[in-house]
């Protein structure tokens, strides 16, 4: 692997010499690096001169809407379009899907994945993401270029399952940009900080996981300090609030007016934002991958130009709740892995797998009724690289996630993260509890105040859970569970009762 090196300018033009491109005929390069490095750069300029000398072609992938609208303005505005063609990896596995065979890559000779973490990190909500890698990797005879800040996923997919070998190329990150981390619980808490953000007259972009929370969000922001973004096919049409001309101001211009931007993570990658005003990122996500996605939006102009991280936390029994999760919905695929097709059959017959990840696929394009099942290895292994992530964590007996990041971010120590919002006002509101007696009603306003959700987002409520977090919160505070003995109207009820710990 080539590796910057030390004291030399953080480019991927440094680390890859023109000469290099002569001898990649036919491989798998992947490029890994932050934003900010060149890695588009290179591309649009460095392989572009080179393929234009020597009358070759690229194909350049992307996997969002918004990055194809940008690239294609850069490209058509230098006269580029002649050699350099774009195309989103969804078009492509539309088409292989609609003709049911190989998409057309004779005319080229270089085909440019660019933030190539989509074929894993989409698997979520688009299960045919294999349908275009496959096709790429079956392209012996081209140079296939895979670039991504955030590739550690699908390198080790190249590696232990595609069984190819790859040319890499590499630039470690560098996250001295980021001045301060902070770690919040409670969704209030940002509301908060857009009014501080929005009275100092500074900037924010505010990363939310569901269009349906961000809207909510953004309708509670004073009317002209913010901004809404979603993607275009957001299944509840809440695209419909989106300001798409500014949106393509944003996208030509790589900043916004506003004091706030409001996104969903269609906007994790490939959109640049070049603003020292924008002095906050916000992030609510539970993926480390989208996360780094996230912050690479905000471009560092030098060294003095730095940011304040906000990043939802996840304590540690969410993080044992989400692992759960992961494994049951790669279980029928590992039987499937482990077992004949006719076990399987007999155990899972008349129950499909929900998630996808394992389907049908025909054995003859002749005779549709021959079919096999067949193990999307893209999501399993998606599935198996958060497994891994998540027990990383879990090794910190406490704040597994917040230790985690610490450590990636190179914090020295974990009180160099401070804690935002929600434990100063649940302890006030523990304390006001103490000695008190409480009911049914009374417990679910606890269980509402405290909100403790699972990876499936099921609030819990019962006492073991809802302990073990407050301990973990370093919360001084302990729920018991009594039976009243009382003669009256709540005779021989359960009851909690808030005893604080010394």
């Amino acid at each position: 692997m080539r590796k910057q090196k030390q004291g030399k300018p953080q480019h991927i033009s440094d680390i890859i010499p023109v000469s290099d491109i002569s001898t990649w005929d036919g491989k798998i390069i992947t490029v890994s690096a932050g934003t900010g490095t060149g890695k588009s750069y290179f591309i649009k300029n460095v392989l572009y001169e080179y393929a234009k000398q020597n009358d070759k072609k690229i194909l350049m992938l992307i996997h969002r809407v918004n990055c194809v609208e940008q690239f294609q303005q850069e490209i058509e505005r230098d006269g580029k379009q002649d050699t350099i063609h774009i195309m989103t990896y969804q078009k492509m596995e539309q088409i292989i899907d609609t003709y049911h065979d190989d998409f057309y890559f004779e005319k080229y000779e270089y085909v440019c994945c660019d933030e190539f973490h989509y074929f894993m990190g989409d698997t979520g909500f688009n299960i045919r993401t294999d349908v275009s890698l496959n096709a790429i990797l079956n392209q012996k005879d081209k140079t296939r270029i895979f670039m991504s800040a955030t590739p550690e996923a699908m390198k080790k997919y190249f590696r232990e399952v595609a069984k190819v070998e790859t040319l890499d190329y590499s630039i470690p990150i560098n996250y001295n940009f980021i001045d301060e981390v902070k770690f919040y619980k409670d969704d209030e808490v940002i509301e908060d900080l857009a009014k501080e953000v929005i009275d100092s007259g500074s900037k924010a972009i505010f990363f939310i996981q569901s269009a349906k929370k961000a809207y909510a969000f953004y309708k509670k922001c004073k009317k002209g300090t913010s901004l809404f973004s979603c993607s275009k096919t957001n299944k509840n049409n809440y695209y419909k609030h989106v300001d798409s001309a500014k949106i393509q101001e944003i996208l030509k211009n790589e900043k916004f007016e506003e004091n706030i931007l409001i996104t969903t993570l269609a906007m994790d990658a490939g959109v640049n934002i070049k603003d020292r005003e924008v002095k906050t990122i916000v992030v609510d996500t539970n993926d480390v991958d989208e996360l780094i996605q996230c912050i690479g939006r905000r471009r560092i102009e030098d060294v003095k130009d730095k940011i304040t991280l906000y990043i939802k936390d996840i304590n540690n029994n969410c993080l044992g709740g989400r692992k759960k999760h992961l494994l049951d919905k790669i279980q029928k695929a590992e039987f499937l892995m482990n077992h004949p097709l006719i076990t399987y059959v007999n155990k899972y017959g008349r129950d499909p797998d929900l998630y996808n990840i394992v389907y049908d696929v025909p054995t003859d394009k002749k005779e549709w009724s021959k079919c096999a099942k067949k193990v999307n290895k893209l999501m399993y292994c998606k599935c198996r690289y958060d497994i891994a992530i998540i027990n990383k964590m879990l090794k910190y007996k406490r704040n597994g996630y917040q230790q985690y990041l610490r450590k990636m971010f190179g914090l020295n120590s974990v009180t160099t993260i401070s804690i935002y919002g929600m434990e100063e006002n649940l302890d006030m509101y523990l304390k006001k509890l103490v000695g008190h007696k409480l009911f049914k009603e009374d417990q679910q306003e606890l269980i509402n105040k405290i909100n403790l959700r699972d990876a499936r987002n099921r609030q819990q409520k019962s006492i073991q859970v809802l302990n073990a977090y407050l301990l973990e919160n370093n919360l001084r505070f302990q729920i018991i569970n009594k039976q009243e003995r009382i003669k009256g109207e709540n005779f021989n009820k359960r009851y909690w009762i808030i005893s604080q710990i010394n």
